[in-house]
């Protein structure tokens, strides 16, 4: 019980002692936490000796196996009876998946809503669920979505902000409708 009180009484205690925050640290409190949000600004050229191979290697594979997902996604039952090895093609996926968004997460940082916002578009773009038109729609949908960011935050609202704040309104928004349109995921 104290300690959730101490905090609620600390505007008590500046006014009482008369100190204030010290500005470094205000500063040093929005540095660190502008850090948590994903910005293009925040990659790291040093890195991309290593990033473009392991996307591009589980990127490939994703894409050579195109057809493989198009079965899995027919579900459970209908894979095992097309022949395809659920359990071992499922962990294959999301090994893929996991290094494409380590490998994302570590150059940018986390933007929330992203891959929901892009998967979503991708397939209505596409008008398909065929894996091999659905990829390139879906690199094409978030390098659009990235560069739309970047360029409303930039030179509409004038600011030196994060583009991770544009993508989580935008695909909050999206997510909202998603969930109100279909009452579901």
């Amino acid at each position: 019980m104290c300690g959730s009180a101490w905090p609620a009484r600390a505007p008590d205690r500046r006014r009482a002692t008369g100190s204030r925050p010290e500005p470094r640290r205000r500063g040093r409190w929005a540095g660190s936490h502008a850090r948590l949000l994903g910005n293009v600004s925040n990659a790291d050229a040093g890195h991309l000796p290593l990033a473009v191979p392991l996307v591009a290697l589980a990127g490939g594979c994703l894409w050579l196996d195109a057809r493989r997902l198009d079965v899995l996604a027919l579900g459970r039952e209908a894979a095992v009876n097309l022949g395809l090895d659920h359990r071992r093609e499922t962990m294959k996926v999301l090994l893929l998946v996991s290094v494409l968004m380590a490998v994302s997460t570590a150059l940018v940082g986390p933007l929330t809503f992203l891959g929901f916002l892009v998967a979503m578009l991708s397939y209505q773009l596409a008008d398909t669920h065929d894996h091999r038109y659905v990829f390139p729609v879906a690199w094409l949908t978030g390098f659009v979505v990235l560069s739309g960011a970047y360029f409303v935050l930039r030179h509409l609202f004038y600011a030196e902000g994060s583009v991770g704040i544009i993508i989580e309104v935008g695909g909050g928004g999206f997510f909202l409708i998603h969930i109100l349109r279909k009452g579901r995921l």
